[in-house]
């Protein structure tokens, strides 16, 4: 459904010359999503092992963008794609902390857009915790506005969540 997402993109002007290369994400990426999560979500893994396998595997319209650097799974974004409605919806998005405010997850964001946009979306959307102000400040960067208020929408923490979109 979807065209393989492989592509080489220097980043010269955020990561200090190292390269890295956004592709689609593989089965053995999983384990770097959950040590990423992990990482990110102060030890905890918002979707799990099988979530992820689910999701790569049987949902067709989906795709897994994993960034590498120096062949190490850096950052991932997955993203779901309803036709129909002509909407992408972000599922999930983190980049590691030793790469966190260089302008990758900006980058990444940038990419996604330009891909959905070149296939014929005309939105995206997606959710996130309403405490994670530098996430929330990114995507408003990059258009997105806030919608629904989503009370208690993690259940394991009972946080709150802001659901956000933008229009291409």
């Amino acid at each position: 459904m979807f065209k393989q997402y492989k592509k080489v993109y220097s980043f010269e002007e955020c990561l200090y010359q190292n390269k890295i290369t956004l592709r689609q994400a593989i089965v053995t990426d999983i384990n770097s999503f959950l040590q990423i999560e992990e990482d990110v979500y102060d030890g905890k893994t918002p979707w799990n092992h099988t979530a992820f396998l689910q999701e790569m595997l049987n949902n067709r319209r989906s795709i897994y963008i994993s960034a590498v650097a120096k062949n190490e799974v850096i950052a991932f974004i997955g993203v779901d794609f309803y036709p129909l409605k002509c909407e992408a919806h972000i599922t999930n998005f983190a980049v590691a902390t030793p790469y966190q405010g260089q302008g990758l997850a900006k980058f990444m964001m940038k990419k996604i857009m330009d891909f959905c946009k070149d296939e014929g979306y005309k939105v995206i959307s997606l959710e996130v915790n309403n405490n994670n102000i530098i996430a929330k400040s990114l995507y408003a960067k990059m258009g997105f506005e806030e919608g629904k208020f989503l009370k208690n929408y993690y259940t394991e923490t009972l946080e709150d969540a802001i659901e956000m979109y933008v229009y291409l």
